[in-house]
């Protein structure tokens, strides 16, 4: 029963915490920096993460700590990132 209940925990503590990370990530590749036209995936990423009105409010009221945490994984600054432009 234990070993059950601790899995499901650690399951449900994991999915919370990359859901965190890959909402951050998507809010980047849709609203990247700099000029320039959209590709289309960027597009309709954009039109996803403007249109959330849950996970996107969700993370950018918990998300900080978790981020912190995952940050050396993550890119320096994800606007830039995904932008089209040369990399500095």
């Amino acid at each position: 029963m234990w070993n059950r209940v601790t899995g499901v925990l650690v399951g449900v503590l994991t999915a919370v915490l990359l859901s965190v990370v890959v909402t951050y990530e998507l809010q980047a590749a849709g609203h990247p920096s700099g000029s320039g036209q959209l590709a289309g995936t960027q597009a309709q990423i954009r039109a996803a993460v403007d249109g959330s009105r849950i996970a996107v409010p969700l993370v950018n009221a918990i998300g900080r700590p978790i981020v912190a945490v995952f940050q050396p994984a993550l890119p320096f600054d994800p606007h830039q990132y995904f932008s089209r432009g040369p990399v500095s």
